[in-house]
């Protein structure tokens, strides 16, 4: 299927969009709201949403304002997880204009999602960023986003003016350009797989019980995913005590935080492990990795 050239709308400088209503969505448009002149439109699973959740932000409560009229967003942040992404990607780039771009903030290894949509809609401009700044839903209905983390895209080519007002608008929110991105995504896929995994397999409450309860299974999965890593990415050969103190610092950070996993399998949800821990079935041996495809086995089971 190729892509729909709309004769529409045009698109809008002063406008940017956001692929997902979960709990990343509601800390864009809340971070969004905080600049000057910049509408904001949410997508959901039935189309535009018109009224958000409350958010609180350093024990305050805010609504963010959000928008169903006006030009379409020239840049679109999606922030869905890995099951609902292609569906969703697709939906959005039928209906967009050439040119448009969406920066993919989802977790994981999700290059074989977005390749046939590149193919399948030439037009619009997919590219790769991550968020690690964390947000938790509450019982009662809406979101509070923590007080650290960042949201990170960017590659070799220079900011378009809306990226740049972006930039300049939010560094205090913790958005930035980095033309390393595919090497911190590559790191968060690490992190991710380690901690996400075993809290998901373990169903541990919160995060630091995976340093407090399950240390010698968490080192043994750093061990084999760090392996799997050079395997599948021959050009990154990160630090391994870097990035196994790094995990522990993430940990120690968040260790009062559920683990997204971890809630997953305790609600019945899908998991991300297809873009996590099953890249072990993309190993040249999968069998040298027996502990990623026991827990592996486990989530895709659960």
């Amino acid at each position: 299927m190729k892509s729909v050239i709309q004769e529409g709308p045009l698109m809008n400088d002063h406008s940017l969009g956001i692929l997902g209503s979960g709990a990343v969505g509601h800390m864009l448009a809340f971070c969004f709201n905080q600049m000057n002149g910049i509408d904001v439109h949410m997508r959901g699973r039935h189309g535009l949403v018109p009224v958000a959740q409350p958010v609180v932000l350093n024990q305050v409560q805010h609504t963010p304002t959000l928008t169903t009229q006006g030009p379409a967003p020239r840049i679109w942040f999606a922030c869905l997880k890995a099951h609902a992404l292609s569906e969703g990607l697709r939906g959005l780039m039928q209906d967009v204009t050439a040119g448009t771009q969406i920066i993919v903030l989802s977790n994981g290894y999700i290059e074989p999602i977005l390749m046939p949509l590149r193919r399948d809609f030439p037009n619009v401009i997919l590219r790769k960023g991550l968020v690690t700044r964390g947000v938790k839903a509450l019982p009662e209905g809406g979101y509070v986003i923590g007080p650290k983390g960042q949201v990170i895209w960017g590659d070799e080519r220079t900011p378009s003016p809306l990226e740049e007002k972006i930039i300049q608008q939010l560094s205090v929110h913790g958005f930035q350009w980095n033309n390393q991105c595919c090497r911190l995504r590559r790191e968060k896929w690490y992190y991710n797989t380690c901690l996400n995994t075993l809290c998901g397999v373990r169903r541990y409450a919160r995060n630091g019980l995976a340093a407090e309860e399950g240390r010698e299974e968490l080192e043994a999965l750093s061990y084999e995913t760090l392996a799997l890593a050079r395997e599948l990415w021959p050009d990154w050969q990160p630090s391994p005590r870097d990035l196994w103190q790094n995990l522990l610092r993430l940990i120690a950070s968040t260790a009062d935080n559920e683990n997204s996993m971890a809630a997953d399998v305790r609600l019945g949800r899908p998991t991300e492990a297809s873009v996590l821990s099953s890249l072990v079935h993309q190993a040249h041996q999968p069998d040298a990795y027996p502990l990623l495809l026991a827990f592996d086995q486990k989530l895709r089971v659960h």
